[in-house]
This record gives C-alpha cells, sequence and structure tokens, in this order.
C-alpha cells in the first residue's frame, strides 16, 4: 500500500500580467497620435490663413507673391518660411525678402518671431528700391487684432544701399534700430523708436548738421484715434487716421547730429494729405547755429524754440529751416 502525502503540492506558477506595462505606454501613443493629429490641423490651418490673407491684399490692389513656402516645426512650433518674397500696396511701396523665417509655438499661434536672414529691399514710389542688410534684422508680432498691434523691430549692424538709378536715401548705415508699437486704452497706441550710431547722407539737411559725425535717434508718442489708421495702403491709413481727427502726442525727441542736439518733450503732430508731417514742437536746441546755419537772426547757444511743420516744410517762426519728414 502506497501512502499519500501529508501536505499538497505547490500550485504552478501564475503567467505574471504586463498589462499594468502596457497601458502608460499605450496612453502616450494615444496621446502622440492626437498632438500630432493637432498639429497636423494647426499646420493646415496656417497655410489656409496665409493664403487667404493673400487673396484679401490681392483683391484691395497689393501684389502679393512668393517663390516657395514651407509650413513645418513639428512638434512644437509653426514655422512658415519663404523665399523670394514680395508684397507692394498700391501706392508704390514695397518689400522684397529674399529669405523670410517666421515661427510660433503652438501654445502661442499668434505670436509669430520673423528673420530675414538675408535681408531685404524695400521700394519707394518716388525714390525706387533701398537694399537693407544687416547682422540681425528680426521682429515680433502680437495682438493681430488689434490697433496697433505689438510689433517689435530690431536691426543691428544695418546698411542702406539705393538701387542703380534710384534717388538717395538719408540713411546709410546704422548699430542699432528698434521700432516697437503696441495698443493703449482709450483707442490709443504707444510707439517708440531709436536709432543708433547713424551715418546719414552728407547731401540731407540731416548730414549737413552732422557733418559725418555720428547721429543717434530717440523718440516716444502716443497715437490717438489709433483704430482709424486703417486702409488699404499706407497712404489711405494716413488719411482717414488724419480726416477722423488723430494724431500724435510727442512725449520725448532727441536728436543729436555730431555736437547738435534737440530735445523736446512736448508736441502734437499729424499727416497731410499730401503725406508731409504737420503740427508742432517745442524743443531745447544745443549748437542751434549748427542746426539753423545759414539763417540771417541766429538763436541763442540754448533755448526753447517752437519749430512748426506745414505746407512741406519745417519753420521757426516766418522762417523756412528745412523740409518737412515725408511719409509716403
Amino acid at each position: 500500500m502506497i501512502s499519500q502525502p501529508s501536505h499538497s503540492a505547490a500550485p504552478a506558477a501564475r503567467k505574471p500580467r504586463r498589462l499594468g506595462l502596457y497601458i502608460p505606454w499605450g496612453i502616450a501613443a494615444i496621446l502622440a497620435i492626437a498632438w500630432s493629429v493637432a498639429w497636423l490641423w494647426l499646420a493646415r490651418e496656417t497655410g489656409r490663413r496665409i493664403d487667404q490673407a493673400s487673396a484679401a491684399l490681392r483683391a484691395a490692389g497689393w501684389q502679393a507673391s512668393w517663390e516657395t513656402r514651407q509650413v513645418g516645426g513639428y512638434p512644437f512650433r509653426l514655422d512658415a518660411d519663404f523665399t523670394n518674397l514680395r508684397l507692394t500696396d498700391p501706392s508704390g511701396w514695397g518689400v522684397a525678402v529674399p529669405t523670410l523665417k517666421s515661427e510660433a509655438y503652438v501654445f502661442a499661434p499668434t505670436h509669430w518671431i520673423i528673420a530675414a536672414p538675408a535681408g531685404l529691399t524695400f521700394t519707394r514710389p518716388r525714390g525706387g528700391p533701398v537694399t537693407v542688410t544687416a547682422r540681425l534684422l528680426r521682429a515680433s508680432i502680437n495682438g493681430w487684432d488689434r490697433t496697433p498691434p505689438n510689433i517689435v523691430l530690431q536691426g543691428d549692424d544695418l546698411t542702406l544701399t539705393p538701387g542703380a538709378g534710384s534717388g538717395a536715401f538719408w540713411l546709410q548705415s546704422a548699430k542699432t534700430l528698434q521700432i516697437a508699437t503696441r495698443p493703449a486704452p482709450d483707442d490709443q497706441g504707444e510707439v517708440w523708436f531709436s536709432l543708433g550710431g547713424a551715418r546719414v547722407s552728407p547731401d540731407s539737411w540731416m548730414g549737413q548738421i552732422a557733418r559725418g559725425g555720428p547721429v543717434n535717434m530717440t523718440f516716444d508718442g502716443i497715437v490717438f484715434r489709433a483704430g482709424t489708421l486703417r486702409g488699404g495702403d499706407w497712404r489711405d491709413a494716413a488719411r482717414n487716421w488724419t480726416h477722423s481727427g488723430g494724431g500724435l502726442d510727442v512725449r520725448q525727441f532727441t536728436l543729436t547730429a555730431g555736437d547738435a542736439s534737440l530735445d523736446s518733450r512736448r508736441g502734437s503732430l499729424a499727416v497731410a494729405d499730401d503725406g508731409a508731417l504737420v503740427g508742432e514742437l517745442d524743443a531745447n536746441l544745443g549748437q542751434p547755429s549748427r542746426l539753423f546755419a545759414g539763417l540771417r537772426a541766429q538763436p541763442g547757444e540754448t533755448q526753447t524754440l517752437r519749430i512748426t511743420f506745414h505746407n512741406g516744410s519745417a519753420w521757426l517762426g516766418t522762417v523756412k529751416i528745412a523740409p518737412a519728414p515725408d511719409l509716403f
């Protein structure tokens, strides 16, 4: 008789469950697929909106074209890169960019960073093209639905060269150039401009003052009735703005040209229908004899004077001192 063991045999080992290992990977795969689908939709939407905007510009009389356009940046950016991009408004102002690179993060698709590593060429209706090269030339744009939007333009080590047969341009080079705009309450906008270490054309009024010395300029102002600064082109927008009562209050304007200087903390400016600046500026002057060379009555070495802009010229009382800046 065979005796039975007094204890039970150990149960067979169970196969380990791997579900806990697969679930995280499965969730990650689902998220990656969902993110990829969302990015593809955003990329397609970016291309569609670019085409829509260019079509709207052409319908308004603009010229808008490019040789190639590529949208990329997966997985966390949206990149829109162009070659030979050209934009020209109905009045004849235009810009041509051989290579333009732009990007926005997927988390902030309306905030774009734009760079022109090969420079650009802008065209004036009456003066012809001017080619701009720079060590750095880039811009940041946000708040497209507001007037003005948030724009920051930065240029370092710029050189400006008029094309063959083109008219002279007052600015030849600059160490730094910065322009910024942003919206403000009550239909206003802030404008800031800075030019550092500039060299200007010796034939210009500013060049005659500087006498080969560097020119530095800073401007800080408030645009009111900013919402009316709209139109088919820059000329129409400026005219609509002026006719609607728009204008520019000067908070600070400083100019040094060689050893001559001008400093203003108060002024009110606008744009005439022909594009010339109109208004008045209260300024403190340093070396006024350099600023007003050739005038019979010279002001004191440093005093506050009111400069007015009308009829296409800048005036000191009844004496014409220089052409008024022409904006278009």
